[in-house]
């Protein structure tokens, strides 16, 4: 056999194979080009696509906050009516700008979804230019794409319709980004760049503009001591985005947002529990805090992209300290305030792609003699520690990219799930009656509503609300005393409501006889009922012998009035009359005193009837769960509920289970109920009022209430018509009448 002999390269041949790497070198770096660009396309439309496909076979938005959102574009094209007292510019107006420029074109719904799609197919494309500005590095920029693009908190916030708040999300990068180039090269393309920014972020959206400017803030004191660099592009940025909000205020007019509220300093804390909801999985979330937190370390023991960290763990603090705003009695959402720790968190996890190169460089040393093999250390062992780490990071970075989507998507369609199953109306419902209350209401109309129906009224209808919603969310002036208005007219004929308690007498068109409302963490919670259906008289024909026992929704007739009324104390009272029985109730509350009272007697004129019995039935309000109920020796049933503990008094010989009743042959029963708290009453005095002048006063048109929808089985066309059983007392009384209905709701016109 014979062996070919090889010749040395000569330099010619040299110079060839140095073309021939450059050019795979080349091609290799447009592949990879080629392949971030598609993977930056497919983080912007990937998850717009999923959205869109629960999206767009609805009649309207999921939730609420689209028709508020609706309500402000239309003040902006001149109809401000249904804001009551409220100025156009109080609420950046970015985003209902852009909505109010193609409303004509296509329509108020579909300009709103499109803004809102948009909107969120910029956070994932903003983050991507402010990453790869950041680090030089097109992966890096793919990463922090993904995993902001789909994270699932930003679903949930499409779902509850904050869409100004992720057009907020997505200038917050832009705005540093535009203060990094800046710092690096202070040219009229970069100024320019740093001035949209600025200006951009106070006009979308408050808590963005506060994030803004915390970070700005931290971020220059920080630099003082480590990174002096970007302190004059930071202070102009502050500048700038200060002015322009002071301008925005100039415009907007007095000061109409709270900083005060109880409900919310109570219910609206952020804590552990939180980071669940932001990151859906523990196992998820406990991967991305491994990876931060060790990149973080490894970026300090190199004391690389000093500038690149410094900027990210400001970003990341200011939201875990603004969530302790509380504590200097602000009320705000702070849930909302701690999600904009998600943006800075994931760009730090995705920063540990940049330590690939270190990973693949020891991969093809690794055993390698002709290359040096591996680094030995003083003892002649190897160091593999440090690769062995970050090869982990890198692992576990790589394994969230592909998470995130996957728990992105199940995310969206949690959330479908959840808003059609949670909605007692529905979705077209809601858009049917807007849609009649548009067409057959005058402009002026005033409806009472509640929750997901009540902000498309406002937004869609463009009529004034009367809003029934939990007060822990409103947080401009007027809102919690029409809440109040709504929640009275809605649950009550007759009411008496001070500091601690509220009375909801539904009597006569209900068998809530009454609703008894505390004031639990800062608002009034429906909590006990005295309930006729469960309360009965007894009695004897001493002539005949015969026994009779009937509960009092068998009344022949029933009659409520005021027995006593005052700025000191007032009494609803009741008749019922059962065949010759007849039984008084009467339910108290005084302005200082967080008991409410009630007193229930039987008599009767006939002289050969004697009473023989009396149950009252006063229990905690049905779906309240209840984990214990103890008879205390003072003839009081203490009941641990999810609000806390309740408390029934009364002067019963029989007290559990909450039905009260006195020694055989009695027939007077009085007692009282109240709850426990740490918390003083919201105010003082006592308030009294009757529904109809209440509707009167308020101008009130036309109520809304949710239709008890059946299954049909069998013949359905005896099916009476029926709303909830809490709103039933509308339905009763003479003063509404119906004027539509559709499967889930019922409109009824005022004419009292």
């Amino acid at each position: 056999m014979s062996y070919k002999r090889t010749r040395p390269l000569t330099p010619s041949s040299s110079q060839g194979l140095d073309d021939q790497r450059q050019g795979e070198s080349g091609r290799s770096s447009r592949a990879i080009d080629v392949a971030t660009t598609i993977l930056a396309v497919m983080s912007v439309l990937l998850p717009v696509l999923i959205i869109s496909l629960f999206l767009f076979p609805r009649a309207l938005p999921w939730w609420m906050d689209g028709g508020d959102w609706l309500k402000r574009v239309n003040a902006l094209l001149g109809n401000s009516y249904p804001m009551w007292n409220q100025t156009t510019f109080q609420y950046p107006p970015l985003f209902f700008i852009l909505v109010a420029a193609l409303s004509g074109p296509i329509g108020e719904i579909r300009s709103l979804e499109l803004w809102a799609l948009l909107a969120y197919a910029l956070v994932p494309l903003a983050t991507y230019f402010f990453v790869n500005e950041l680090f030089h590095d097109r992966v890096v920029a793919v990463a922090g794409a993904w995993l902001t693009g789909f994270s699932p908190i930003w679903f949930e916030m499409f779902g509850w319709g904050g869409y100004p708040d992720l057009l907020g999300l997505a200038l917050l990068p832009l705005g540093f980004l535009g203060v990094l180039r800046f710092s690096e090269s202070r040219s009229s393309k970069n100024l320019t760049l740093l001035a949209s920014g600025s200006v951009l972020i106070p006009v979308a959206h408050h808590l963005t503009f506060i994030a803004f400017v915390g970070v700005l803030v931290i971020w220059g004191l920080a630099s003082v001591l480590f990174d002096r660099k970007p302190l004059k592009a930071i202070g102009a940025s502050l500048l700038v985005t200060l002015v322009t909000f002071g301008i925005l205020r100039l415009a907007a007019g007095p000061e109409q947002f709270l900083l005060s509220n109880q409900a919310a300093l109570t219910y609206l804390l952020a804590n552990g529990s939180i980071l669940l909801y932001m990151f859906k999985n523990p196992a998820y979330l406990a991967v991305v805090y491994i990876v931060a937190v060790t990149t973080m370390g490894l970026f300090l023991i190199e004391r690389k992209y000093r500038t690149q960290m410094l900027l990210l763990v400001c970003w990341a603090l200011v939201p875990v300290l603004g969530s302790q705003g509380y504590l200097l009695g602000v009320a705000s959402d702070y849930n909302r305030v701690l999600f904009f720790f998600v943006q800075p968190f994931m760009l730090m996890v995705a920063a540990s792609l940049v330590f690939r190169t270190e990973v693949w460089a020891f991969l093809k040393a690794f055993g390698n003699p002709a290359r040096g093999g591996l680094t030995r250390g003083a003892g002649g062992g190897a160091r593999i520690g440090r690769p062995l780490v970050v090869s982990a990071v890198l692992f576990l970075s790589l394994s969230a990219v592909i998470t995130t989507p996957v728990l992105g998507a199940v995310t969206m369609r949690n959330i479908d799930s959840f808003y059609n199953t949670t909605d007692t109306y529905g979705d077209s419902s809601k858009l049917q009656v807007a849609n009649f209350i548009s067409s057959h209401t005058p402009s002026t109309a005033v409806v009472v509503a509640e929750t997901t129906m009540a902000r498309w009224i406002e937004g869609y209808a463009q009529r004034r609300v009367l809003l029934n919603v939990d007060p822990r969310y409103l947080f401009l002036e007027g809102e919690l005393g029409r809440q109040y208005a709504a929640s009275a007219i809605l649950f009550s004929d007759r009411g008496i409501r001070n500091g601690h308690a509220w009375v909801f007498d539904q009597a006569p068109y209900s068998d809530f006889s009454p609703l008894l409302g505390f004031f639990i963490g800062g608002e009034y919670q429906q909590a006990a009922v005295l309930n006729d259906s469960g309360s009965r008289v007894s009695w004897v024909n001493t002539q005949t012998g015969k026994n009779f026992s009937m509960p009092l929704t068998d009344s022949n007739t029933t009659s409520s009035f005021w027995a006593a009324r005052s700025s000191q104390t007032a009494t609803i009272g009741a008749r019922y009359l059962l065949g010759p029985v007849e039984v008084v109730r009467d339910v108290s509350l005084s302005s200082t005193n967080g008991n409410v009272s009630f007193t229930f007697h039987a008599n009767s004129s006939d002289p050969n009837v004697a009473i023989t019995g009396l149950k009252i039935s006063l229990a905690p309000m049905p779906g309240l769960g209840l984990h214990s109920a103890t008879l205390l020796a003072n003839r009081t049933v203490a009941v641990l509920t999810d609000l806390g503990y309740l408390f029934f008094n009364s002067s019963s010989a029989q007290a559990f289970p909450f039905k009260f009743a006195p020694a055989h042959n009695s027939n007077v029963i009085s007692g009282w109920a109240n709850v426990w708290t740490d918390q003083p009453g919201n105010a003082t005095g006592l308030y009294s009022y009757d529904r109809s002048a209440l509707a009167k006063e308020y101008g009130v048109t036309d109520v809304v209430i949710p239709r008890q929808y059946l299954v049909p089985v069998g013949q359905t066309e005896n099916i009476t018509l029926r709303a909830l059983p809490t709103y039933e007392n509308l339905m009763r009384d003479p003063d509404f009448k119906v004027v539509y209905y559709n499967e889930r709701a019922i409109v009824m016109q005022f004419v009292g």
